[in-house]
């Protein structure tokens, strides 16, 4: 995904597909930053 990052590719995805299903798949640890991935998008 150049020039975007995940968060901002769920954001472009609910855009198209509001109805769409997301999935979250994180080798991060950091849990606030994937509840702020979960809430922004």
């Amino acid at each position: 995904m150049p020039g975007m990052d995940g968060v901002q590719l769920l954001t472009e995805i609910k855009a198209l597909q509001p109805e769409a299903m997301r999935l979250i798949l994180s080798g991060h640890t950091d849990l606030k930053a994937l509840m702020n991935a979960i809430n922004e998008a």
